[in-house]
């Protein structure tokens, strides 16, 4: 998925996946949805996660999975 909106920061894009990091506190964000989603992917699903970002210019998050896996969970 990509968008092109203002784009993260070198500094918050080694963060962006643990829990409880936020660029939106006080807008009602929690932190924890990217590190859900990673912990979804990675884990539940042996998938990898990764995002390539640049300030305004826009993100790009990348899903992969395994093309065959041996156990559904």
């Amino acid at each position: 998925m990509r968008d092109y909106g203002a784009g993260i920061s070198p500094e918050s894009i080694s963060k962006i996946f643990e829990p409880f990091f936020t660029m939106g506190r006080g807008k009602g964000v929690t932190g924890l949805g990217l590190a859900i989603i990673n912990n979804m992917v990675s884990v539940a699903m042996q998938g990898t996660l990764s995002v390539e970002s640049e300030l305004g210019c826009g993100t790009c998050f990348t899903i992969c999975f395994p093309k065959n896996l041996n156990s559904c969970v």
